[in-house]
């Protein structure tokens, strides 16, 4: 059974020419060995460059990462005034202890930062790095949706818009862009009254989800009869303003007449 063993190891060691480059390997002089590395002493020296350059790669990635991630690019025409203004509150959003969940709301902060300078592409970046952060926080999907549209991506903006209602359906600051997205930008006024019904039918009784479909109704859609309809729901429900809705509500009657 050995004697099998042993003829099967040596048949594939032939098979495979193993036994005759180990051989070599053993019975090769040492000045072969001396002439290999003179031959290729140039891909030696590449390799241990190639070598060295990697492990320095490795060395410093996070920290080129780090300045990536919250660097600022600051327009040339801005006077040195405005350069210290900016400067200024950078380094007082890097130095926050107020950072937010996982560094989340610095990053938003710097996204912030960048679309004021009008680097709307580093913008998205930061709010993306917050979102991966704190998924739970919709303000990052809102200020990528006010993003987007500065930068015409009307389709992603939508998105980021609709993401942020998903985790705040209750909080009109989330939602109410994407009435004007629809309105403003995308003209599409039967998503936009599609939209703000939707949302009223979710969101009773909010005076500000009833203040933009009138006027949506009113000055963009130009329904005088819908409109009129909004005005005066809000006219008996919100008293400390009735004085106002009186107003636009005898406007609207008098288009009608």
């Amino acid at each position: 059974m050995v004697n099998q063993i042993k003829y099967r190891i040596q048949h594939w060691l032939k098979k495979l020419n193993i036994a005759e480059k180990m051989r070599g390997l053993t019975t090769r002089k040492k000045t072969i060995t001396k002439e290999w590395l003179k031959e290729n002493s140039k891909k030696i020296s590449l390799i241990l460059i190639g070598t060295i350059i990697a492990a320095l790669v490795v060395a410093i990635s996070p920290a080129i990462a780090n300045q990536y991630d919250t660097y600022i690019s600051i327009p040339s025409h801005f006077t040195d005034q405005e350069r210290e203004q900016v400067i200024a509150r950078w380094k007082e959003i890097l130095n926050s202890t107020e950072k937010g969940k996982n560094s989340a709301g610095m990053y938003n902060n710097i996204g912030i930062l960048r679309g004021s300078l009008k680097d709307y592409t580093g913008a998205i970046r930061a709010f993306k790095r917050a979102k991966r952060r704190n998924p739970e926080d919709p303000r990052f999907d809102r200020n990528m949706g006010i993003t987007y549209t500065y930068m015409k991506k009307y389709g992603s903006a939508e998105k980021a818009f609709k993401d942020a209602i998903t985790l705040a359906p209750k909080q009109s600051e989330y939602w109410l862009e994407l009435g004007e997205l629809y309105s403003f930008y995308l003209k599409d006024y039967g998503a936009a009254k599609r939209f703000y019904l939707d949302m009223m039918a979710k969101n009773s009784g909010d005076m500000d989800i009833l203040k933009a479909y009138a006027n949506f109704s009113e000055n963009i859609n130009h329904d005088y009869r819908e409109a009129l309809i909004y005005w005066q729901i809000l006219q008996d429900n919100d008293r400390d303003h009735a004085g106002d809705y009186e107003k636009k509500i005898g406007a609207l009657k008098k288009k009608l007449q």
